[in-house]
């Protein structure tokens, strides 16, 4: 990752355990974190490159930026497809493919794709003004009150 950095010519936010983080070369162009609240992380990034499960993929969405998954194992494959397919997120990059040159690749193309930005930044304003929570307990109460009607 911090050679992806290094080539694609970006700055990077890497976040791993400490243990790795004490192993990795260091850079002048990357900030190592063992922890990071996405939802302040996210918003100040140019794009997230994330293993694509459901909660990052998420928290990415929410942020409204770009995603480019690299998925290990499940249901990975299937977010990062979904992020593709919607124009929100580079073609996935499998964790068995991955190389420094193949992800500054990714990163600069994700980067410089104004319409992807754009796409990502729409399902953003859509989903903060969701109110899935609230519409969630109006759809069950709502099929509870029929049912009992129904008896």
């Amino acid at each position: 990752m911090v050679g992806a950095v290094e080539i694609a010519g970006v700055r990077g936010v890497i976040q791993a355990p400490e243990q790795v983080v004490a192993r990795l070369a260091k850079s002048d162009r990357v900030h190592f974190i063992t922890r990071a609240p996405h939802a302040r992380l996210f918003p100040r990034c140019s794009v997230v490159v994330h293993h694509g499960g459901a909660g990052t993929t998420h928290s990415a969405m929410l942020a409204g930026r770009p995603s480019i998954v690299v998925p290990h194992v499940a249901d990975q494959f299937f977010w990062g497809d979904r992020l593709r397919i919607r124009g929100i997120g580079s073609k996935p990059l499998p964790r068995k493919r991955l190389t420094a040159a193949a992800l500054a690749s990714r990163l600069r193309s994700t980067i410089d794709d104004a319409k992807m930005r754009g796409n990502a930044e729409e399902a953003g304003v859509a989903i903060r003004a969701e109110t899935g929570p609230a519409r969630a307990a109006e759809l069950i109460e709502a099929a509870i009150v029929a049912h009992l009607s129904a008896k």
